[in-house]
C-alpha cells in the first residue's frame, strides 16, 4: 500500500497562528476529497489532500510556529466527537505505514519538495520537533 501525500497547502498567516497560541487545543475539520482528506482550520485549508491529514496538519502547524505542546483535535465534518486528539509535537513526529504509526521521515520523490519546504521553514524559526 503506498502512502502518498497529494498536495500540502500552507496558507496560514502568522496572525491566524497567533490567535491559537493561547489556546490549549487547536481544532481542525476534515472532509473526504476522493480517497484522501482535506483539513481546514477556521475555514481555511491547511492540508488540501492527504491520507494522514492529522499528522500533516501537525507538521504544518509546527512549521508555522505553533507550540508543540498544544493539543490538536481532528473532527470529521458534522461529527460531535473528535476522531483523533494529541499533542501537536507528538503527531508531527509520526507517520503511518502499513496501518501502524511509525517515525516520520521526509519522503523521496515528488512529495519530498513539500516536506523539505516545511522542514526548512520550521528550522528557520526553530520550532520543528526532533
Amino acid at each position: 500500500m503506498s502512502s502518498v501525500k497529494v498536495e500540502v497547502a500552507l496558507r496560514l498567516s502568522w496572525s491566524q497562528i497567533m490567535q491559537h497560541m493561547n489556546s490549549s487545543t487547536i481544532v481542525i475539520n476534515v472532509e473526504p476529497v476522493g480517497c484522501r482528506f482535506r483539513a481546514t482550520l477556521d475555514g481555511r485549508v491547511i492540508v488540501s489532500a492527504s491520507s494522514t491529514p492529522f499528522l500533516d496538519a501537525a507538521r504544518i502547524l509546527i512549521a508555522t510556529g505553533c507550540d508543540q505542546n498544544i493539543t490538536l483535535a481532528m473532527f470529521h465534518v458534522g461529527a460531535a466527537e473528535p476522531a483523533l486528539t494529541g499533542p501537536i509535537g507528538v503527531a508531527a513526529r509520526l507517520d503511518v505505514k502499513d496501518a501502524r504509526f511509525v517515525r516520520y521521515r521526509p519522503r523521496d520523490g515528488w512529495a519530498a519538495k513539500a516536506d523539505a519546504s516545511l522542514t526548512d521553514r520550521a528550522k528557520r524559526v526553530g520550532r520543528y520537533p526532533t
